[in-house]
């Protein structure tokens, strides 16, 4: 053997550890021997890897470690807040992890840009009849006749189809839409599904909408006899609205699956009776998920539902029940139209016979400090923020509730009891302040047997105290009151003659829905009861009002001629408008009754005009200063009488100095736009007119575009933003009605058919190449 291997082998023999020694050898070797990192190898070991000690647990550990780094590493889902933010950015994502199916349909958003609409056409086969009822409601403006743009998305045109009942939107499909829809677009549709034929399945979820759009969809569930399936999922209503619903479905007979589940909150408990109750008596219901409070709900729901499933359904004549429903409403919208024309007629002069009267209820009013030159819209005293400010009533002020104990009897319902809540105001006002007193009807709740004794026990001492009849002012919000209360309370002054002499009515934040309003309604209507009520508050109702309490309310002050203020959210828009004008019509009695007392006591003193008057005076007088007009919502012209306002309309006829006109935002009608169709007729000089976002409709822009087939000035003619829409029959017949016309060469108008566009466009080129020709052919002469 050479000493090279004799070498080698001491090295090996030196290089292997000693187990035994293991524990106790230090790091640094002694004197003779080197440290391991920095003894040389040999040759052969140099490609091998040097095995070093390593602790029992520290190979588990690093393993672990290894297979750690070799797997893929974990995605971590972010939060739905972050998820929405990095959708909306464009940041692709993964699909959100499939551990709660319900939890991850809540927080899945779709991107911006991509459409999630289906829409199917109906397989519904329509009679001739119901065809011919419903065109006669889009005659009479109860259903709408919009014509869809090309501007409108698919959905949007789907909304649109479906509320004019059209057979192309039989099944609407939508969820996590990102587009938006105006408001208005939606509450048409649900005003509009009681009229709907042909759609059958409706889902709009993930769509953020509110409770107005519920509302309107539970006003129009009791009269749809088409809609199978309904899935508004993951919106915004609360309790009231699902409560409205679920009231809405007892007599509806046609859907079989709801959805209303995940919204911003659930049933109240203090609702989730009325709501089993109208559930219960649903016969054809046979999916319907909503969340409660009380868990015990769900099992009542349950047990519904297997009973409509085993329960033999009657055969539902659907075609019979659509037709009657149909041939009703037609018959009403005919009548209305008439009812209509007859209150057009009706003069708004006052009589001379009727000014003590109202010179009576003007002094009233002028002593309650009531403020008469308000503009149309604020007719509608706002909850919390009334413009009948009473004298002697402040809001703030609360009585004690007397130390007595409420027996079921009602035996502490005495005089003196009503004595409590009596005060006097100022200038001799009579009080009855009962405000915020709940604890009497929140005690004898609607559960509680004795609570009839209680409403009939208080009514009767209320009506027999010795001075009821000078109670002028009856405040009774926010005392949990509901319909029974008013209903009795309504009947016993109409039967017995009681509260001769109210001023206000306040039953404001309370319970009344239907029965009380209905009530109430009559004693308004009749002129004999309250004679000289002017103020009826009745907002913050905590129950839904019925819409045939609406309508009622709005009759009868269209008859009664004595309230100037009525505060109730009014969702149908007739009934609002008509609310309005009958109370903007008393508030003009009470002015020409002021008057006239003056004259007739030779006290009547010539009012100055104001600025505006002034204006249109000067036009009318063809003023050489005035050659250019424009108002922008101007508060004196929004101030301006109704005679006054057909006057600045007349005072273009004749004036041959103002050229450009420009009158937006100062709510003008059809009326206006007729009578200054008339002045166009005349007129010869005025060259630009500007008159958008006002309430022109079909009547005055037809006028207006008539108008200028005779007037040979104006240039351009600007209609844009009009609240009132123009139906695409009437759209259609305007380019035809300019005629002869050569000189308009600009017009703003939105169309939504796109053939009148199409047509109007055409007509307004070829006016603006002849006007080119016309420039061109003086300098060819030349």
């Amino acid at each position: 053997m050479s000493s090279i291997e004799e070498a080698r082998k001491a090295l090996k023999k030196r290089d292997k550890p000693n187990k035994k020694e293991e524990k106790c050898t230090p790091l640094i070797s002694p004197r003779t021997k080197r440290p391991s990192f920095l003894r040389r190898e040999s040759s052969k070991d140099l490609d091998k890897p040097v095995a070093t000690a390593k602790p029992p647990g520290v190979k588990k550990m690093i393993q672990s470690k290894i297979t750690s780094f070799s797997e893929k590493p974990k995605q971590v889902t972010p939060s739905p807040k972050k998820r929405k933010s990095l959708l909306k950015a464009g940041v692709k994502l993964a699909p959100a992890p499939a551990l709660d199916k319900e939890k991850n349909k809540k927080e899945t958003q779709k991107t911006t840009g991509k459409s999630v609409c289906k829409i199917k056409a109906s397989k519904i086969t329509i009679n001739g009849e119901i065809k011919k009822y419903i065109d006669t409601l889009k005659q009479y403006h109860v259903l709408a006749d919009i014509t869809t743009t090309p501007r409108d998305n698919d959905l949007v045109t789907a909304i649109i189809q479906a509320t004019c009942c059209d057979p192309a939107a039989g099944s609407i499909v939508c969820d996590a839409d990102p587009r938006h829809i105006s408001p208005s677009v939606l509450l048409d549709f649900g005003d509009a599904l009681r009229y709907n034929v042909y759609l059958t399945k409706l889902q709009l979820s993930h769509m953020e909408l509110g409770n107005a759009f519920l509302s309107a969809v539970a006003d129009s569930l009791p009269k749809n006899y088409t809609l199978q399936k309904l899935n508004l999922s993951h919106n915004q209503f609360t309790s009231d609205a699902l409560v409205e619903f679920c009231l809405g479905m007892k007599k509806n007979k046609a859907l079989t699956s709801v959805d209303l589940r995940y919204q911003n909150s659930k049933i109240f408990t203090h609702h989730e009776k009325d709501v089993l109750e109208a559930l219960s008596e649903n016969n054809y219901i046979q999916e319907f998920h909503v969340e409660f409070l009380t868990p015990k709900c769900e099992k009542v729901i349950e047990y519904v539902l297997d009973r409509n499933q085993k329960k033999e359904k009657k055969f539902l004549s659907r075609e019979k029940k659509v037709l009657e429903f149909l041939k009703k409403e037609s018959s009403d919208a005919q009548a209305d139209a008439k009812g209509s024309e007859e209150e057009q007629e009706i003069s708004r002069e006052l009589r001379e016979h009727e000014t003590e009267y109202f010179y009576e209820l003007e002094q009233i009013a002028k002593k309650h400090k009531v403020d008469l030159t308000t503009d149309k819209e604020s007719v509608f005293s706002k909850p919390g923020n009334s413009t009948f400010a009473f004298v002697g009533s402040p809001a703030a002020e609360v009585l004690k509730f007397p130390a007595t104990p409420m027996t079921a009897d009602g035996a502490f319902l005495t005089a003196g009891f009503i004595d409590n809540f009596l005060k006097t105001g100022d200038d001799g006002v009579l009080i009855f302040e009962f405000t915020n007193q709940f604890k009497l009807f929140k005690r004898f709740g609607t559960d509680d047997p004795a609570r009839s004794v209680i409403v009939k026990k208080f009514v009767k001492v209320l009506l027999k105290h010795p001075k009821q009849d000078s109670i002028n002012i009856l405040n009774m919000a926010n005392t949990c009151i509901g319909d029974d209360f008013v209903e009795m309370f309504c009947r016993s002054c109409a039967t017995k003659k009681k509260f001769a002499h109210l001023h206000q009515l306040n039953f404001e934040t309370n319970f009344l829905s239907n029965g009380g309003l209905l009530a109430l309604a009559d004693n308004i209507l009749n002129p004999d009861i309250w004679k000289y009520l002017q103020c009826v508050k009745l907002d913050n109702q905590k129950s839904p009002i019925k819409t045939a309490a609406e309508i009622a309310l709005a009759k009868a002050l269209w008859t009664n001629r004595s309230v100037i203020r009525f505060s109730l959210r009014i969702r149908n828009l007739r009934e609002r408008q008509r609310i309005q004008q009958s109370i903007q019509r008393n508030i003009d009695y009470l002015r020409q009754a002021r008057q006239l007392h003056r004259k007739q006591t030779g006290t009547l003193v010539q009012r100055k005009r104001n600025k505006m008057e002034q204006l249109f005076d000067k036009i009318a007088g063809n003023d050489a200063c005035c050659t250019s007009v424009e108002l922008v919502g101007d508060p004196l012209f929004l101030a301006l009488h109704q005679r006054e306002v057909v006057k600045s309309a007349l005072a273009f006829a004749t004036n041959t100095h103002v050229t450009k006109l420009k009158m937006s935002l100062l709510k003008l009608d059809d009326e206006w736009a007729t009578h200054f169709a008339a002045s166009l007729k005349q007129n010869e000089t005025l060259e630009i007119v500007v008159l958008d976002s006002n309430a022109i409709g079909s009547a005055g822009i037809t006028a207006i575009i008539e108008a200028l087939s005779v007037n040979k000035s104006v240039t351009e003619l600007q209609l844009r933003h009009q609240s009132k829409p123009v139906s695409s029959k009437d759209e259609e017949t305007l380019p035809g009605l300019l005629g002869n016309n050569t000189h308009l060469v600009k017009l703003g108008m939105d169309f939504r058919s796109t053939q009148a566009r199409n047509l109007m466009d055409n007509k307004i080129r070829s006016n603006q190449e002849l006007k080119r020709k016309s420039r061109s052919s003086p300098s060819k002469g030349i």
